[in-house]
């Protein structure tokens, strides 16, 4: 038989054990990420309190004053003023303020509102996605007639729909909550099941057969790939729910089924590397939780890594999460997703996948000959 055929046949063996316990592994799937998303999304709604804003005022009148009424009585911002717009783009630039609102010069005085340009960083995405689409909703409740455009000062993006305008908590933490269920769905899927069959002599007896050994890895493999992308999903669906949006639309989906399927590769590798040489479940547990549990937190799960301190922005940017977690929040805060960011993003994802690969690949062969 081939590696393909026998990879098939023992990833359907595996299917049928997941549907054996189908109610166990649905209640699972659902109960872990509606907990967190449930409780924490609807905590931390105003976990922006403080977010920075440069104004720059080129006209004043009854409507700006409006407008930054309205702006201040939110309560959500700092409001820095600035007298040029170079400046307040500086400061944006280099991370002073996380927004900038440029209240352009107005053609006919204090009978109509001004024009307003609002300014974000592709940098802080997540703060400033928050910042414009409340200065944008601010702007237009103090006349539906104001025209509002929205600017990033890294590229040349222009648009008002940029942002979704209902961006809430639920938004930024249903992201960083679907990498986690499909990170671990990936560990304890493909290395739990491992350990299972080591323990009940199934591996032994597959590789006394004439079956290819790479079949038994890679449908180990597959097969964590498929569950923590199930589960992903799942937890995208409760989000949604509670109020979540995907500001780039249905068509987002797509991408955040890449993204899954190529952190849950990494970590279904990474989960049978350690099984390979862990016999016991309730000791891979431990070790797992200790790899994962910290990735998952400084990936930015609950807040921008940018309110990290030095040496853990570090470790962050170095943790294949993060770039995960980033990639569906580019998703579902911001309109579009950035070619810059997609390079670096999936890039990262790849190599981490393949590496983590190569060595369960190796360690496999080494183990069970």
């Amino acid at each position: 038989m081939s590696i393909v055929s026998d990879t098939i046949a023992l990833y359907r063996r595996e299917l049928l054990i997941f549907k054996k316990n189908l109610i166990t592994n649905t209640a699972r799937a659902i109960i872990f990420p509606a907990v967190l998303i449930l409780i924490f999304g609807n905590l931390g709604n105003n976990y922006l309190s403080h977010t920075k804003i440069a104004v720059v005022e080129y006209t004043y009148n009854q409507y700006v004053t409006q407008l930054l009424s309205s702006i201040e009585s939110t309560g959500q911002f700092d409001v820095v003023a600035v007298t040029d717009q170079r400046s307040a783009l500086s400061m944006l630039s280099n991370g002073t303020v996380d927004a900038v609102l440029v209240i352009e010069p107005s053609s006919n005085g204090i009978s109509s509102p001004p024009s307003v340009i609002i300014y974000y960083s592709d940098t802080n995405f997540e703060v400033s996605g928050v910042a414009v689409s409340a200065l944008e909703s601010a702007a237009e409740s103090i006349s539906k007639s104001a025209q509002v455009a929205i600017k990033s000062i890294n590229s040349n993006v222009q648009s008002s729909l940029v942002f979704s305008k209902q961006i809430s908590y639920s938004s930024y933490l249903t992201g960083g909550i679907v990498v986690m269920v499909a990170v671990f769905g990936s560990v304890f899927g493909a290395g739990v099941t491992l350990i299972t069959d080591k323990q009940i002599g199934f591996i032994k007896r597959v590789s006394m057969s004439p079956a290819n050994k790479n079949a038994i890895l890679l449908s180990k493999i597959l097969y964590g790939l498929t569950v923590s992308t199930l589960y992903g999903i799942i937890a995208l669906a409760i989000g949604i729910l509670n109020g979540a949006q995907i500001a780039a639309g249905p068509i987002a989906i797509t991408y955040i089924v890449v993204i899954l399927a190529l952190i849950s590769l990494g970590f279904s590798s990474l989960s049978t590397l350690i099984a390979v040489r862990i016999n016991r479940v309730d000791a891979f547990t431990i070790f797992a939780n200790v790899i994962t549990l910290p990735l998952w937190l400084l990936s930015g799960a609950f807040f921008p890594t940018t309110a990290f301190p030095k040496p853990l922005q570090f470790i962050s940017n170095i943790d294949p999460m993060t770039y995960a977690s980033q990639g569906i929040r580019y998703l579902m805060i911001s309109g579009y997703y950035p070619a810059n960011y997609q390079i670096l993003d999936l890039s990262i994802l790849i190599g981490f996948s393949l590496v983590l690969f190569i060595i369960a690949s190796y360690m496999f062969k080494s183990v069970v000959k």
